[in-house]
């Protein structure tokens, strides 16, 4: 089993390897386009029909400190956000897992935990696990652009009903990256103040135009952590500021290199979990290009008040190695 799981992450990351970006990958596109064909496939594959029922297939499940069990909200349904305990006055945490996930996973439970530890917030975790045939990894690559849309319509809802688009911060790991990046270029109520991408995902999403990735125009702020950058991550910068931790590469310290990158790709969120909490703070060395090594950057005085993760500024621009440790707590920096 965990051979084939192997596999199957290895053909999906050939599928995706960035074409024409100059980015040293696994694998280059021209050798796809011309051994496997892969690249040529990509490129051709016909749109899948947008699904008209999304809601029978996505949810929405707040989470707040006055009820850690989950409440489902729908767009467009006043009793449902009435008969909650949303807050239109208070913080809104909107979290998107990747492939192969829910509500139930690592990702939305870890960071979830931290917020409500932290912050008096309305947490709200975007479960597309049930959409059809999400398990084919393309089909979920294309699908986050209807997941993407729907978001949006929830937001939409939610600024109808008295919150504050200001107060909005969408995050999301690997696929659930784009689908932020979708949902911010596609709410029409306002513009989402921040977007925070968790090692975006790679696959597919390399080559021009074949799906939507995120992008820095999707909000106001939009930054990214890269933990498993070239594999099932993007290396090349997507954000306002990137962050790369130990470099931003597989494999991240503490995780084998023989687990074809899930070790490393779950790094990112496990780090920004760990960001929400008071103290926790990792040191970061400004780069002038993506790099492996530490000692190709600078480090400047203004660095020191540069943030990694939750408490990153909106102000903060460019590129960025974080040091991290190789096991919890990952932040070297506590007080």
């Amino acid at each position: 089993m965990i051979f084939w799981r192997g596999l199957l992450v290895f053909i999906i990351t050939v599928a995706g390897i960035n074409s024409g970006s100059g980015e040293k990958y696994l694998i280059s596109s021209a050798y796809n386009d011309k051994i496997y064909g892969i690249g040529n496939y990509l490129k051709n594959i016909n749109p899948i029909q947008e699904i008209s029922n999304i809601q029978s297939y996505v949810k929405f499940v707040l989470f707040t400190r006055n009820n850690r069990a989950g409440e489902l909200l729908v767009p467009n349904d006043k009793y449902a956000v009435t008969a909650s305990h949303f807050d239109i006055y208070k913080p809104t945490k909107v979290l998107i897992h990747g492939f192969v996930d829910d509500e139930y996973g690592q990702m939305a439970t870890t960071i979830t935990k931290n917020f409500l530890q932290v912050e008096d917030v309305n947490v709200i975790v975007v479960d597309w696990s049930n959409i059809p045939m999400s398990f084919n990894y393309l089909v979920a690559a294309l699908r986050t652009a209807d997941v993407g849309h729907y978001l949006s319509r929830l937001i939409d809802f939610l600024v109808s009903q008295g919150a504050d688009i200001r107060n909005f911060h969408v995050i999301g790991f690997s696929l659930g990256a784009h689908v932020a990046g979708t949902a911010g270029r596609s709410i029409k109520s306002g513009i989402i103040p921040r977007i925070t991408g968790l090692d975006p995902a790679l696959p597919g999403f390399g080559y021009p135009s074949l799906f939507n990735k995120l992008q820095p125009s999707d909000a106001e702020f939009v930054d990214c952590i890269h933990t498993c950058g070239g594999l099932l991550g993007f290396l090349e910068p997507l954000c306002h500021v990137d962050f790369y931790p130990n470099g931003g590469t597989h494999p991240q310290p503490g995780c084998p290199f023989i687990d074809f990158g899930k070790c490393s790709h779950f790094r990112s969120f496990y780090l920004f979990s760990e960001s929400v909490l008071d103290g926790h703070r990792f040191p970061v060395i400004r780069c002038k290009t993506i790099t492996s090594d530490s000692r190709d950057c600078e480090q400047l005085e203004d660095d020191k008040e540069v943030r990694m993760g939750n408490n990153a500024s909106n102000s903060t621009r460019g590129l960025y190695y974080v040091y991290t440790n190789s096991g919890y707590p990952y932040a070297p920096i506590r007080k």
